[in-house]
């Protein structure tokens, strides 16, 4: 049997070294547009110059070689056909599967503000490749505006303060963290952060960028009527599932992949794990879905029972 995993995710890379474990003689091939495995969780490590890019990968070096599993890195997905079981790659392969796992992870979103979008200077961080556009610009970077709170944006905002910059972070809700965190302890949080050098804006919403005459953005203008300088932008209040290259498959979805408690799509053989799910946003969840979904793969009947 042939597997194909979309994606060296937490959740790909778990279901592969389940598949391996279990069934050490069946074909794993790991699709994956990235260079290198490397853990969301551990970005700001690399950002914050405490690691390098071989410094937050969570496998081996030897991972690939010693399991037998083929990496197709530097590779794009752009299109699944169901009925044929293949997945076409950006330089016109098609790679055939007798079962498949969508572990394509979540994107960030640039909200439709004014400037934002079209501003140079914007970034997410959920990948390498951005702690690594973001690195460069922290170089030189004095003013840096982190959108969003949560989980990720704390994240690169301990990053740059690390890094020396002026940090100044923007929620539109009234405490950091807060789907994580009670009142308390989001304080006890910010005020740590606030330690540091960071400054917070809560209750707050940017509603323009300023952009200037080589395109990059220079001042935030928010609803209340304050203004903030920045030099660099992260975008962390919010991601999307990443699964447009399912356009067409048959495949059922609504924000996410839609799936069933065996994880699952409504297409026979056809499963997904992780944030491309929609089901829970943090890496022991994408984990598990892996390898369940793996081991359902196999045959077994297992249920994933820790949706929100």
């Amino acid at each position: 049997m042939k597997i194909v995993i979309i994606g060296a995710s937490a959740a790909g890379i778990s279901a592969a070294k389940t598949i391996k474990a279990s069934e050490p003689d069946t074909e794993v091939v790991i699709n994956s547009k990235e260079d290198s495995v490397h853990s969301r969780c551990m970005l700001h490590k690399f950002l914050g110059h405490q690691r390098d890019a071989k410094g937050i990968s969570f496998i081996a070096d030897d991972f690939f070689s010693s399991n037998g599993i083929t990496w197709l890195n530097n590779t794009t997905v752009i299109s699944l056909d169901a009925q044929k079981k293949t997945v076409k790659t950006h330089d016109n392969h098609d790679i055939s599967y007798d079962k498949l796992l969508i572990a394509t992870g979540a994107a960030y979103f640039i909200p439709p503000i004014p400037g934002l979008r079209e501003a140079k200077n914007v970034y997410g961080f959920r990948d390498l490749k951005d702690a690594q556009l973001l690195d460069s610009e922290c170089n030189t970077a004095k003013n840096a505006v982190v959108i969003g709170a949560g989980l990720v944006g704390m994240d690169a905002a301990v990053a740059m303060l690390e890094r020396g910059l002026k940090v100044t972070v923007i929620e539109m809700t009234a405490a950091v963290m807060s789907l994580q965190l009670d009142q308390k302890s989001a304080q006890a949080y910010q005020q740590l952060f606030e330690g540091q050098g960071a400054e917070f804006i809560l209750n707050d919403k940017v509603v323009s960028v300023d952009v200037d005459e080589i395109g990059r953005g220079k001042t935030i203008h928010l609803a209340s009527g304050k203004t903030v300088p920045a030099d660099v932008i992260v975008i962390a209040a919010g991601v999307r599932p990443a699964f447009s290259f399912i356009e067409g498959s048959g495949i059922d979805t609504n924000h996410a992949i839609l799936v069933g408690d065996d994880l699952k799509t409504n297409i026979d053989d056809i499963y997904a794990a992780g944030d491309v799910t929609g089901i829970a946003g943090i890496w022991p969840n994408a984990m598990k879905q892996g390898r369940i979904a793996a081991i359902n793969m196999l045959g077994e009947k297992l249920i994933y029972d820790d949706r929100y």
